[in-house]
């Protein structure tokens, strides 16, 4: 079950699941330290060619994952707060910030590349767009041709299952749910 406080005013607050998080960040710190590694090989210059840059690709990935983490760990804040007048979004590096109920025409969890995600789809994209830092007017842009929702809460982070955030929301807010696949064994 999705785990989250209410405030006195009736917000309902999403804390990131702690061990998820942990599991991210030693994910992450292993990616990195195989990176190293293949930056130590002698592969011949053909294959220092291809493997020196996707190693140094690692480990900045890898590295801003595992700062990023580190960062959740240690300054410990919501990444949800629900209320009446709508939601505040700061799930990751690239999160839109407040929504009102009314700037969202519906929500929809689904999977990307394996991975469950709640996606959050604006009436009018361009104006959340708008005051959206850069880089997640960025991600938004590039979230369409990959056929995700613009913007996206990853399951990863949550306390409880994108499903049970989906059906949360719909049921205190009304916000209309697109669809509610099962994420079980196997997706």
């Amino acid at each position: 079950m999705l785990e989250s406080r209410v405030t006195p005013t009736g917000d309902l607050i999403v804390f990131p699941s702690r061990w998820k998080l942990v599991l991210v960040l030693l994910g992450a710190a292993g990616c990195v330290a195989v990176s190293l590694w293949l930056l130590t090989l002698h592969l011949g210059w053909i294959a220092e060619a291809r493997v020196v840059p996707a190693a140094i690709a690692g480990i900045g990935f890898f590295g801003l994952v595992f700062s990023y983490c580190v960062y959740r760990l240690v300054r410990w804040r919501p990444i949800l707060v629900i209320g009446a007048e709508g939601l505040v979004e700061q799930s990751s590096l690239i999160s839109v910030g407040r929504l009102r109920w009314d700037e969202i025409d519906h929500i929809v969890p689904y999977a990307f590349r394996g991975q469950p995600m709640l996606g959050i789809v604006p009436r009018d994209q361009k104006a959340v767009m708008a005051r959206a830092g850069w880089i997640a007017r960025m991600a938004m842009k590039a979230n369409g041709p990959l056929g995700c929702a613009p913007i996206n809460i990853a399951q990863v982070v949550l306390p409880g299952t994108a499903e049970e955030l989906a059906l949360l929301i719909a049921g205190r807010y009304g916000v209309r749910v697109k669809s509610v696949p099962s994420f079980g064994p196997g997706h």
